[in-house]
């Protein structure tokens, strides 16, 4: 029996079960059956009583959604709901401030990405599984660097030090 099989047998067990649809969702999401995906990953947010769970099924949501492509608005809603639910933690505000650039909206951009930095600065409890789309401090940073940029921020001192001695100690 496959996982993707196994999974579904139990979620017809227990179709109300939010961890048994956030299982399901990263099966289909390994499968790239992306709409099923979305779908359970809503479904997990939904039903579940953990903010972290309905935070981090809102993530993989937005990602996805990203995947099928041509649904911006969609995707931006995803990542604006996973800030309401855990507003202290910064990976929504990397993937909504790429969604912003996207569209061309570089000082909104700019500010959801300075609010994920001062947030990445504080320890967060793990997510259930990392989120291999996100790079973390120094990601945010180099955003921060890139939409300053193209908003035309010069005052950003602070973090090219910081890349600079980032550089050094790599080499």
């Amino acid at each position: 029996m496959t996982k993707i099989e196994q999974k579904l047998i139990e979620y017809a067990l227990d179709s109300e079960n939010a961890k048994i649809n956030y299982e399901l969702a990263l099966e289909y999401d390994n499968l790239n059956q992306i709409a099923s995906a979305i779908s359970h990953y809503i479904r997990c947010a939904e039903r579940t009583d953990e903010p972290l769970l309905a935070y981090e099924c809102l993530l993989r949501g937005g990602i996805a959604t990203k995947r099928q492509g041509m649904r911006i608005h969609t995707e931006k809603s995803f990542f604006q709901n996973a800030v309401n639910i855990c507003p202290e933690r910064p990976e929504a505000y990397s993937f909504l401030a790429e969604v912003l650039t996207e569209k061309g909206d570089h000082h909104h951009a700019y500010t959801y990405i300075c609010i994920g930095v001062n947030c990445a600065k504080n320890e967060h409890p793990n997510l259930l599984n990392p989120i291999k789309n996100y790079g973390g401090l120094i990601e945010l940073k180099i955003k921060k660097l890139i939409y300053a940029k193209k908003c035309g921020i010069e005052d950003i001192d602070n973090d090219i030090s910081f890349l600079n001695n980032l550089i050094k100690h790599v080499k």
